[in-house]
């Protein structure tokens, strides 16, 4: 039953988590805040973890019926008497304080971490301790799949939550002119939330029947051993005061403890920054929508993880493989799988063809280290006068996207909300067609091929690791004495959360930042969200929450409308003073940060208690079990961020048949919030069985024994309350001083450490990278990701810990087997290098406005600007993408050229667009013009690699985790459990996302603006770039945990475990051989043999 609430536990946690992860770019997009801030938004929850080792707000609105900035207004003929840079109005920015509303956010995540602290810790802990020591991986293993199955649902969610706008029943969606896709796009995060936190209680219930203790499994039929084990632990309780400094010097010096404590820093701090900016990194990439790629990242990664981890506790349990023997085995996996990663350098995709950005209005490529105006303005749009700094994009006839339908010189429009059609755009000479649509222009299908290509790299990668996780956990169990294990693995956890957790997100965060080419406005010049990034530098965020009443896109913004404006639009300072709004993302950070604060204790409290209380053969199986629900929940995670994201942020108060931007538009931002409410009671429901658990649990064996059972719990409760404040003391610095001396504890830390970085950057910022390389909108991405990656760890977990029951695998070859999977995983993630897509074809960023392909670091203005558009004096910084005729996209309808528009919403049709010549056509639509097929098919291999990656890795899952668990004494293992989740979410979960995000930041082409100039998300990225930070710092993160890897599989030759030889063995040993003995008294013995009694006896 302890396992059952415990695996249950897992999967809410991890749904909650992954739906977090997951609902990031909405949130981005929502509060208009820069990926490094995202990041912070993200460690918040490692912070919360390490605590413990009817108002609404308005966001800021690009879209309002009121002032739909695609209407004739903006179109290139009705700005000539404008200024390029208009004047924020002081009152409005004044009335500006939704930029704090973030904050809720960020308190619940850290209360999220709070809570979640001592889960895996002293779950760990407690089936390491109570189980059979060829059980404990099998446990583990069923662990860890739970906590992939718990991703997998919560990328199902997230998935779901993206498609649905975040303002869904206040808003009509069918006034919307955005799409998922675009940037710009918010989805229902709040409603998955919601559920996750109804699952998190409904999980919490089970809790509350547990008994205080477990019964050891080996001992089920020995009433005096079990009387005598139960003596020795209430002494050991009242001891725990006096043995914490002795134990913390055990584990520091013991440099397996410390060398394994470091892999795990830099190992979080990889897998943190993967995991929290991958959707934004496939957004980007591949050109999909945020519930695409969320979907694709739950589907397909997340089940080869829950097979490895099944997989890898199996073969644990199966051949009972030693701490040696697994962290081998954990190292080759491992290492295989990091080599893997590598391949991702090569599904990559071009940049969105933006104008003036990615490409020049004459389709010409070129780099640009910053944004330059010159460029973004060309001769067709400069008459226009159209903001430089908005975005709005639209996709003209030749192929290019344009900022907005102004910077496209496109003079009048046909049609509304999302099928908009803009005309007569100066920019866009395509077959003797100059017309424009809403949104950027799509990448071909090479980049759906190379998406493919990424996601067959991750799932043969996530499989390899995951095979290599249970024993390398083997390693860490198995290093540490025993009555060290808890704290052991609470050190763990401990400086896995301070040194990974926390600070990944915010570095990578900000790295993110650097990359982005064209950034969103604030009302008051404040930069926004990054509108485009440069993929090739890998940096993708998100500015502005399109609603279907300022769109950018509109005929406000066509060239006909724009030629007496200035480039720049100048802030009013009313605006500005109400533009406070940007601190809203604290919210989403100080929830983030609760739920760190709640989540903290399952894992090392569990898995302590599967260890302590399960039979030795069965800990994998069960921790396999925990880890496939830890792998179930991101499945169920994406899926409902898929949806959620699929739905507009503000479904129910806008009309969604309005919006001009689609799912892959840059600017969409799903409803995120619903995702929230959803978890929020999943996480409720999933605690209600923890009410029901008995205080202790039965070591398992011991079911049978009830009159020892009755009479050692009345000892227990007596010795418990005499000894209960003296013991913690006293034991927390020995047990702290074992653990730090415990060499393999230290190193396999260090190991988890270095992992965890790589892990959250590939799974946060996954859903980033796919939409970018591939060009599909969130929602796909994260269904995709739920339903093909997830699938595979669940089962990898199962089997793993299922292998280590049977065969019961012993640590050290645990720690083999763990070393293989791993690095075979680590192998196949290079892959991931081949399946890329080029760059959106967006004149003036990624390609000249005659289509070739040019290259700049940052926003270059000049190459924005073309002949085509200069007469329309065209905002530069705008991005309303439009898709010309001629195959590019144009920053916006303006800066085409685009004339006129026909349509309404996200039908609108530019027309007239000069800067498109394509066949005789020149008209433009809303949105970034499609990648091309291809991209389409490299999505699909990403994908298949992703499915076997993930499949190998958590068959090594397991068997790592039992190498961390027997590296341990049983007295610290809680702690053990704990501090390796602290270190892992401190140097792993915190900093990773951060830095990540900074690197990403840097590979962004075109950054969106606020409305008081200073600049927001980024709207494009250059995914090249941005592909090479992704997979490249993952692979460095655990290419060097390996090396660690291998010392620690060196100390597992010389050292003898804790854990080595099962002490209740032995007792029962010596008990046979007291009963035979006793048989014999009456039988008369030599001298010989009394002699030999007599020593038998004093041994």
């Amino acid at each position: 039953m302890f396992l059952s609430a415990l695996t249950m536990a897992c999967i809410a946690k991890a749904l909650s988590g992954t739906y977090m992860m997951s609902m990031l770019t909405q949130i981005e997009r929502q509060f208009n805040i820069p990926t490094s801030v995202v990041g912070f938004i993200s460690g918040s929850f490692e912070i919360g973890e390490c605590f413990l080792c009817p108002h609404r707000y308005e966001y800021e609105k690009t879209i309002l019926p009121s002032s739909n900035l695609s209407s004739n207004s903006f179109l290139c003929l009705g700005n000539r008497s404008q200024t390029l840079m208009p004047t924020p109005d002081p009152g409005d920015c004044e009335k500006e304080i939704k930029s704090l509303m973030w904050i809720y956010v960020l308190v619940g995540n850290l209360i999220r971490g709070i809570g979640e602290t001592p889960i895996m810790p002293l779950g760990i802990s407690y089936i390491e301790d109570f189980a059979k020591s060829e059980n404990s991986p099998l446990y583990v293993g069923i662990l860890e799949a739970g906590k992939i199955f718990g991703p997998l649902i919560g990328l199902l969610l997230a998935s779901f939550c993206a498609k649905i706008y975040v303002d869904t029943g206040s808003v009509n969606t069918d006034d919307l002119t955005i799409t998922p896709t675009d940037t710009r796009w918010v989805g229902a995060w709040w409603v998955g939330f919601l559920i996750c936190a109804g699952v998190n209680v409904l999980t919490s219930i089970p809790f509350f029947f547990l008994p205080n203790t477990l019964a050891k499994e080996e001992i089920e039929d020995n009433a005096d051993v079990t009387t005598s084990d139960r003596e020795e632990k209430h002494q050991g309780q009242a001891k725990k005061e006096k043995h914490f400094l002795p134990f913390m010097k055990s584990l520091f010096c013991n440099p397996i403890y410390v060398l394994y404590l470091l892999v795990s820093v830099l190992q979080i701090n990889s897998i943190t920054t993967t995991f929290v900016f991958l959707p934004k990194y496939l957004e980007q990439q591949y050109g999909k929508s945020t519930a695409e790629i969320v979907f694709l990242i739950g589907i397909c990664n997340l089940p080869p993880v829950i097979i490895g981890y099944l997989i890898g506790g199996l073969v644990m349990k199966k051949f009972k493989f030693t701490a040696k023997k697994a962290a081998y085995v954990a190292f080759c996996l491992s290492l295989t799988e990091w080599l893997l990663l590598f391949l991702n350098f090569l599904w990559t995709c071009d940049n969105f063809p933006v104008a003036g950005l990615t490409t020049s209005y004459e389709h010409e490529r070129f780099q640009q280290p910053l944004y330059v105006e010159n460029k973004i303005l060309a001769n067709c749009n400069m008459r226009c006068n159209c903001l430089t700094k908005t975005w709005d994009p639209v996709c003209g006839d030749n192929g290019i996207a344009y900022m907005s339908a102004c910077l496209a010189g496109c003079e009048k429009s046909v049609g509304t909300g999302i099928n908009m059609v803009f005309q007569n755009c100066s920019c866009i000479q395509f077959s003797g067609n100059s017309s424009a649509v809403l949104g950027l222009c799509n990448k071909g299908p090479d980049c759906t091929i190379q998406l493919q290509y990424f996601f067959i790299t991750s799932v043969i990668g996530s499989f390899i690791y995951s095979l290599s996780a249970i024993p390398g956990y083997m390693v860490l169990l198995r290093c540490i004495k025993s009555k060290e294990k808890s704290l052991g693995v609470g050190l763990h956890a401990f400086f896995t959360r301070v040194f990974a957790g926390i600070p990944g997100p915010i570095y990578f965060g900000a790295l993110i930042d650097r990359t982005c080419l064209h950034w969103g406005n604030q009302k008051c010049g404040k930069p926004g969200a990054c509108r485009m990034y440069d993929i090739n530098n890998f940096r993708y965020e998100y500015e502005k929450t399109i609603s279907p009443s300022n769109n950018l896109s509109s005929n406000s913004f066509l060239c006909s409308g724009n030629r007496s404006q200035t480039l720049t639009p100048t802030p009013d300072p009313k605006e500005c003073s109400k533009e406070i709004k940007s601190l809203m993302w604290i919210y989403v950070m100080v929830g983030n940060l609760i739920r760190g604060i709640g989540e903290t204790p399952i894992m090392p409290l569990g898995i302590s208690y599967i260890e302590d209380f399960a039979k030795s053969e069965n800990s994998p199986l069960y921790i396999a079990i925990l880890e496939t629900g830890k792998i179930v929940g991101p499945l169920i995670g994406l899926l409902l961020a898929s949806f959620c994201t699929t739905l507009y942020v503000d479904i129910g108060s806008v009309n969604t048949d309005d919006l001009t931007i689609a799912l892959t538009d840059t600017r969409w931002v799903g409803a995120w919030w619903i995702g929230f409410l959803i978890c929020a009671g999943v996480n409720v429901l999933t605690s209600i069985p923890f009410f029901f658990l008995p205080k202790t649990l039965p070591k398992e064996g011991l079911e049978d024994n009830a009159d020892v059972t009755k009479s050692n719990e009345k000892e227990k409760h007596r010795e418990k309350a005499m000894g209960k404040k003296r013991g913690i003391t006293k034991d927390f610095l020995p047990f702290m001083k074992s653990l730090f001396c415990n060499p393999i504890y230290i190193l396999f830390t260090l190991i988890s450490v270095l992992q965890i970085n790589s892990f959250i950057i590939t799974f946060t910022f996954m859903p980033k990278y796919l939409e970018q390389q591939y060009g599909k909108s969130t929602a796909e991405i994260i269904f995709l990701i739920g339903v093909y990656s997830l699938p595979p760890i669940c089962i990898g977990y199962l089997i793993g810990g299922l292998i280590m029951k049977k065969f019961k695998i012993t640590v050290k070859k645990a720690a083999y087997i763990a070393f293989c999977l791993s690095l075979i995983e680590y192998l196949l993630f290079f892959l991931n290098f081949m399946w890329t897509c080029d760059n959106f074809p967006v004149a003036g960023l990624t390609t000249s406005y005659e289509h070739e392909r040019i290259q700049q670091p940052l926003y270059v203005k000049k190459n924005v600007l073309a002949e085509c558009s200069k007469t329309c004096n065209c905002l530069t910084k705008t991005w309303d993408p439009v898709c010309g005729d001629n195959g590019l996209s144009y920053m916006s309808a303006c800066l085409a050229g685009c004339e006129n528009s026909d349509g309404t919403g996200i039908n609108m049709v530019f027309q007239n667009c000069s800067c498109i010549q394509s066949s005789g056509s020149s008209s433009a639509v809303l949105g970034l013009c499609n990648k091309s097929p291809d991209c389409t098919i490299k999505l699909q291999y990403f994908l298949i690699v992703s499915v076997f990656s993930y499949f190998i890795f958590s068959l090594a899952v397991i068997p790592g985790y039992m190498v961390l668990l027997r590296c341990t004494k049983s007295e610290e293992k809680s702690l053990g459990v704990g501090l390796h989740t602290f270190f892992i979410r401190v140097f792993g979960g915190i900093p990773t996302p951060i830095y990540f995000g900074a690197l990403i930041d840097r590979t962004c082409l075109h950054w969106g603006t606020l409305k008081c100039g200073e600049p927001g998300a980024c709207r494009m990225y250059d995914i090249n770039e941005y592909r090479r930070i992704y997979i490249g710092l993952p692979a460095a993160l655990r290419g060097s945990s390996y090396l660690v890897s291998i010392f620690i599989l060196k100390l597992l030759r010389k050292f003898q475990l804790p854990e080595e030889t099962d002490s209740s063995e032995t007792e029962l040993a010596e008990m046979k051989l007291t009963e035979k003995e006793s048989e014999c008294m009456d039988v008369p013995r030599s001298p010989e043999f009394e002699n030999n009694r007599e020593l038998k006896t004093k041994l």
